[in-house]
């Protein structure tokens, strides 16, 4: 019977999380209050950093976009995947690690590549 009672709980606030999910009395997030970007410094750290980082967000990330063929392959260069990369992590997993990356207010989407 415990279990019952547990299960409907959990639908109850999981159907109540979701639903309410788009009220205009929420927290305002990072996101609403000022868009920025989190991007690789310039000049970018050492390849060594980058592809140490790089290595660990996708494996906690969707990076397909980096990948070949995908929209932000291009420039195939480890600094442009790393600052897509890193601004994925930022939007999916928060923070922005100052000692490679920098926050900034200027969108670095470009043609095809969008930045979260």
């Amino acid at each position: 019977m415990a279990k019952i009672y547990f299960c409907l709980f959990l639908i109850s606030f999981l159907f109540g999380t979701f639903v309410h999910a788009d009220n205009k009395n929420s927290v305002p997030t990072r996101r609403d209050e000022e868009k920025d970007w989190c991007i690789v410094h310039d000049p970018p750290p050492s390849d060594e950093k980058l592809q140490g980082f790089l290595d660990y967000a996708c494996s906690h990330i969707n990076c397909t976009a980096i990948l070949p063929g995908g929209d932000c392959f291009e420039p195939d260069t480890l600094a442009s995947h790393a600052s897509y990369a890193f601004d994925l992590y930022y939007n999916v997993i928060g923070g922005c690690d100052q000692e490679i990356g920098r926050l900034t207010t200027n969108d670095p989407s470009y043609g095809r590549c969008q930045y979260p």
